[in-house]
């Protein structure tokens, strides 16, 4: 891939967002995201809440010469890591649940095609970009190729959703790719 590569961002955006809402309109969609092993948010905001408060519970007995520092590391070191374990789970949480909102409202819609295609766009154009992006790198990889050298877009509507088609790389991520899309 060249580092001098360009190209209208409006374009791309235009075609990758077609293809996104368009899987997402799906009646299958749910179905296909929906992770089983998705964590429990809150019942790791009680096991984090807990570590945390023996972690300062620790803390408290050094503090107050009930203990040396030097006998309570090992104990810090095991909650400490045991809430980055958490942490980490917590964090796929929030990954598992970027769709939430626009595959609800797809849901809501019914199995027809076109209320759904309706209900997703309505609910994509409520989101913030920053997370509409999320949702896009949650469901695919980008590469952006090279269009060769000294390729134009062409100026037409048509031509250039071809072009920015064929320079373009989507690829699903696994578990929807497995789902033949």
């Amino acid at each position: 891939m060249s580092p001098h590569l360009s190209r209208k961002r409006d374009d791309a955006d235009h075609f990758i967002t077609h293809v996104v809402l368009d899987r997402l309109a799906r009646p299958d969609a749910a179905e296909i995201l929906r992770r089983d092993d998705a964590p429990n948010v809150a019942e790791l905001r009680v096991k984090m809440l807990a570590k945390q408060q023996g972690e300062a519970d620790v803390l408290a007995l050094v503090a107050g010469g009930h203990t040396t520092l030097a006998k309570a590391e090992a104990t810090l070191r095991d909650l400490r890591a045991e809430m980055g374990t958490l942490e980490a789970q917590m964090s796929d949480a929030g990954r598992v649940d970027v769709l939430g909102d626009v595959l609800g409202r797809a849901e809501g819609a019914g199995d027809a095609y076109e209320a759904r295609g309706t209900a997703v766009a309505e609910a994509w154009a409520a989101l913030h970009m920053d997370r509409q992006r999320a949702i896009v790198r949650a469901l695919r990889s980008i590469e952006m190729r090279s269009p060769g050298k000294g390729s134009r877009a062409p100026r037409d509507a048509a031509g250039r959703l071809a072009h920015t088609e064929a320079t373009l790389a989507l690829t699903w991520h696994q578990a929807i790719a497995s789902a033949h899309v």
